[in-house]
C-alpha cells in the first residue's frame, strides 16, 4: 500500500471512531444535564463528578478506558466520548437556565409539571447552546482520538504517527501531522457553520 492510501486510510477510520465518540458524548452530556434539571439529588452526584473528571488529563483516562473496553478502537471511541462529554453537558445546563424572560411565569400559571417545563421551555432555551458546544467538542473528538491511537490503537492517524517515530519514517509523520490538523481543522469549521445557520434559523 502506497503511503498516500495508507494516510487516507488513517484518516478515514480516524473521522469515523471521532465522530462516533462526538455523537455519543452529545447524547450523554445532554441527558445528564437533563437528569441534572430535574433532581437536585442527581445534580449533586453528577456536577461534582463531571467537574472532577473534567479537571483529570484525558490521557490520565486512557489506560483505564483500555482496561474497561480493552486495547481496541472502543477505547478511542471511550476517549472521544469522554473529552466531549463536558462541553455538552456545561452548556446544555446552563441553556436550560437561559430562560426567556417570564417563560418561567407562564408555565407557572398554568400549572406545568417539570416534565412539560423541561420539554417545551428549557430544551428548546438550550439549542444555541448546544450548538456552541458542537462548535467547541468537534475538534476535541479529534484530538482525543489521536491520543488514545497514539497511545493504544492499532490504526488511524495517532497510530501512524507513532509508528513513523519507531521507523523513523519522518515522510509519514510530518504526512499524518498535517492531516490530523486539516481534519481538526475541517472539523471545526463544519461545526462552526452549523452553529451559525442553527443560530439564524432559533433565535
Amino acid at each position: 500500500m502506497t503511503e498516500a492510501a495508507t494516510i487516507a486510510e488513517g484518516t478515514i477510520h480516524t473521522a469515523a471512531v471521532a465522530f462516533g465518540g462526538l455523537a455519543i458524548g452529545m447524547l450523554f452530556g445532554f441527558l445528564f444535564a437533563v437528569l441534572g434539571q430535574l433532581s437536585a439529588v442527581l445534580s449533586g452526584l453528577i456536577v461534582p463528578a463531571t467537574v472532577l473528571a473534567r479537571s483529570i488529563p484525558v490521557v490520565a483516562f486512557i489506560p483505564v478506558i483500555a482496561r474497561l473496553l480493552g486495547f481496541n478502537d472502543l477505547t478511542v471511541v471511550g476517549v472521544a466520548v469522554v473529552i466531549t462529554f463536558f462541553p455538552f453537558f456545561a452548556l446544555a445546563s446552563s441553556g436550560f437556565r437561559a430562560l426567556p424572560p417570564g417563560a418561567m411565569d407562564v408555565f407557572s400559571l398554568h400549572s406545568a409539571s417539570r416534565r412539560m417545563e423541561m420539554l417545551h421551555l428549557r430544551v428548546p432555551a438550550s439549542v444555541p447552546h448546544l450548538l456552541t458546544a458542537l462548535r467547541i467538542a468537534a475538534p476535541l473528538s479529534v484530538l482525543g482520538a489521536l491520543a488514545a491511537e497514539w497511545l493504544i490503537g492499532s490504526s488511524g492517524l495517532g497510530y501512524l504517527f507513532g509508528r513513523s517515530k519507531t521507523h523513523f519514517a519522518v515522510g509519514e509523520a510530518w504526512s499524518a501531522i498535517i492531516v490530523a490538523m486539516v481534519l481538526s481543522v475541517v472539523a471545526f469549521a463544519i461545526a462552526a457553520a452549523v452553529e451559525r445557520r442553527g443560530r439564524e434559523r432559533w433565535t
